[in-house]
C-alpha cells in the first residue's frame, strides 16, 4: 500500500506524519529531494529547489508498503492520497511563526483558500 499525505505548506503533514502509529516506512519527500539532489536546480523567485517529478516516480517506483509526506506527494502514484487542510489565516501565521517571509506566507495561504493542492490530488487521482 503507497499512501501519500499532502497539502500546502503549513497544514501538518510532517506533523502528522510523526505521530501516527503505522508498520508503512515513513518517507519525508523534501528531505529526499535534498539529500539525494532530485531536484532540477533552483527556483529563483522563490528560493527553492524544483523538484524533478519523473526521477522522483523512478527513484520510488520499487517502494511499497510506504507513506510519503510533502506538498509534492499527490504526484506521484499511490493507492491512498491524504489531505490536509488549514484556514487560510493559521496557514499564514504558522509559516510566519516558522521563519517564512511575508509573501510567501501570504502566497501559500491564497493557494489554501483557494484549493490548489486539493485541486490538483482530485485531478491526478480522482475523487474516489
Amino acid at each position: 500500500m503507497r499512501v501519500v499525505v499532502t497539502g500546502t505548506p503549513g497544514t501538518g503533514k510532517t506533523t502528522a506524519t510523526e505521530l501516527v502509529e503505522t508498520d508503512l516506512d515513513v518517507i519525508h519527500l523534501n528531505d529526499l529531494i535534498r539529500e539525494e539532489g532530485l531536484d532540477k536546480g533552483e527556483d529563483p523567485e522563490r528560493g527553492s529547489l524544483i523538484a524533478d517529478i519523473d526521477v522522483l516516480q523512478e527513484r520510488l517506483a520499487d517502494r511499497d508498503d510506504v507513506l510519503i509526506e510533502s506538498h509534492l506527494a499527490h504526484h506521484l502514484d499511490a493507492d491512498r492520497v491524504v489531505v490536509l487542510r488549514c484556514h487560510p489565516r493559521t496557514l499564514r501565521e504558522r509559516l510566519l511563526d516558522r521563519g517564512e517571509d511575508g509573501a510567501k506566507a501570504a502566497e501559500n495561504a491564497e493557494a489554501e483558500a483557494l484549493d490548489v493542492i486539493l485541486s490538483e490530488a482530485v485531478n491526478a487521482h480522482g475523487i474516489e
